[in-house]
């Protein structure tokens, strides 16, 4: 009965949307806290939380990593996707832009940081740059960067940067005359096994009241507190499963911002740390709201069956087995999707149904995705889709991809529904025939701005009476960007994804055949 139980609840919780969350947080001088968070309201949302504990929402459909406050408290705040729009919200409620550019390499709003003196920082192409107060770009500092995801500025000026590339996490200061101090090494903690280089990183940074610099760090679930002399202490270690990823100080007590789960998908809180060292939670999105947003779980109602399930197991446990198959049945059959009627492989897989939104559209085993006529360099992809066991081709497979455009945007078009907010607009589908062939025509992708990491193609794979799950990106064999780390963390899963673009009938070529389960988890 207990594994009955246990399972009932796993299945449930193992369909939650996973995401992955903003660091900002800042509390003004009436300790009103900011905070941005991108697992709400379409691409993001930035929230005011009162001092009396009311919560606001002042940005919808925002896609906003960090939050700063200028000289006179007022909230700045930057959208990072396609257009970089950086905003103050006066006490007044008004909302002026301070900055914008479509491209990212004039301002890039997805890491950028806002001075007391009106200055803008931001890292875009390996380096740090400035806007001053007229608008004027330059290059702050020399010192080249392989990877960072945050960046913080104090009132003298200094700004601190994390590099999380490479190495296991490195804290870097530049001053404003153009000297450059490393304050700290070895942040990332070692858990004795691969790192997962886009999930174990360094986030929101602050100097706390002690003059200290504390950040934020995935992998041990911790604030680090920054000491003389490149030594360090954990100021905070979060439990439970939730993370630490933004931290900001007022009158000596430490607002700390947390998501919980292996994706951070709950969320956000705020745990408050006073002076003295007391703590508590002082806010949780899930109970602030009595209904929220968005499904806690996204498969019809599964989260109230869940809730129900619980309440039945502490009321009547001698039914529990027989009500635990009926509101596992009744919940599923309700909801179900095409995928929820086939054996469930492959783990976790965010976006993957995705694979479904071809709409009316007839598949072949032949796609061209958008913008291929526009876009150089051309490129074909093609090969064959085999059994499981390797030899014979299958049918009825139906492969769906997408990428970034040359500029390295899962570009949209401002009208997207479903996982097209996500994945953009480029992206395509086929469906194989008995040879098991596919050919997808498309251009090559350029890497995501400001970040270290390699071109890439998603593809997600739906064979009859399985689920859907991913199969290993398509990546470059000539991407410089694609490292010996990078190349030894792929899973194979499918195949290998690793291809040579080769020059065919005047269109750079890629072959890829795919085997269906291979080294894909649960598969039979």
């Amino acid at each position: 009965m207990k594994r009955i139980i246990f399972i009932s609840i796993f299945f449930i919780a193992a369909q939650q949307l996973n995401a992955h969350p903003a660091w900002g947080i800042a509390v003004d001088k009436k300790r009103n806290i900011y905070f941005a968070d991108i697992a709400h309201n379409e691409r993001g949302s930035v929230w005011k939380l009162s001092n009396e504990g009311k919560l606001e929402l002042l940005l919808a459909d925002f896609h906003a990593h960090n939050v700063s406050l200028d000289a006179d408290d007022n909230l700045v705040t930057a959208h990072g996707e396609g257009d970089h729009t950086l905003v103050r919200i006066g006490k007044d409620s008004n909302l002026d832009t301070l900055y914008r550019k479509l491209n990212w390499d004039e301002f890039f709003g997805g890491n950028c940081t806002y001075s007391k003196n009106g200055n803008i920082y931001f890292v875009i192409n390996h380096y740090v740059w400035k806007i001053d107060p007229q608008g004027i770009l330059s290059k702050h500092n020399e010192r080249r960067l392989e990877w960072t995801q945050t960046i913080y500025v104090d009132d003298d000026e200094n700004v601190y940067i994390p590099e999380i590339g490479e190495c296991s996490g490195y804290l870097y200061k530049f001053y404003p005359d153009g000297k450059v101090e490393l304050l700290a090494i070895d942040l990332i903690s070692n858990l004795l096994r691969p790192r997962m280089k886009h999930m174990e990183v360094l986030l929101g940074i602050t100097k706390g009241c002690d003059d200290n610099i504390y950040i934020a760090e995935t992998a041990g679930q911790r604030i680090i507190k920054i000491l003389e002399n490149g030594h360090t202490e954990t100021f905070y270690k979060a439990s439970n499963g939730w993370t630490p990823v933004g931290i900001d100080f007022f009158a000596g007590d430490a607002y700390i911002l947390e998501y919980r789960g292996f994706s951070r998908s709950k969320g956000p809180r705020i745990t408050k740390i006073t002076e003295s060292g007391e703590k508590s939670v002082i806010f949780n999105y899930s109970e602030y709201h009595s209904v929220p947003e968005k499904p806690i779980f996204y498969k019809g109602s599964a989260g109230l069956m869940l809730l129900i399930l619980i309440v039945l197991i502490i009321r009547k446990m001698k039914q529990v087995a027989f009500l635990s198959i009926f509101l596992l049945t009744f919940t599923f059959c309700q909801a179900q999707t095409e995928s929820t009627k086939n054996q469930i492989v492959g783990g976790p897989c965010e976006g993957c149904e995705a694979i479904y939104e071809y709409g009316n559209k007839n598949l072949t085993s032949v796609d061209t995705l958008p913008n291929f006529k526009e876009n150089e360099p051309k490129l074909k992809i093609t090969g064959t889709v085999y059994q499981n066991d390797g030899k014979t081709p299958a049918e009825n497979v139906i492969l769906y991809i997408y990428h970034t455009n040359r500029k390295g945007i899962y570009e949209k078009k401002g009208n997207e529904t479903g996982w097209a907010k996500r994945h953009g607009f480029i992206r395509g589908w086929v469906k194989t025939g008995k040879d098991g062939k596919y050919t997808f025509y498309t251009f090559r992708p350029a890497s995501y701005p400001g970040r270290q990491l390699p071109e890439h193609i998603h593809i997600t794979v739906k064979e009859p009476e399985k689920s859907e799950y991913y199969i290993d990106d398509f990546v470059f064999d000539d991407d410089p960007l694609l490292t010996k780390s990078e190349r030894d963390r792929k899973k194979n899963r499918g195949g290998s994804g690793l291809v040579k673009p080769i020059m065919k009938g005047g269109i750079s070529t890629i072959e890829r055949d795919l085997f269906l389960g291979l080294n894909i988890p649960n598969y039979e």
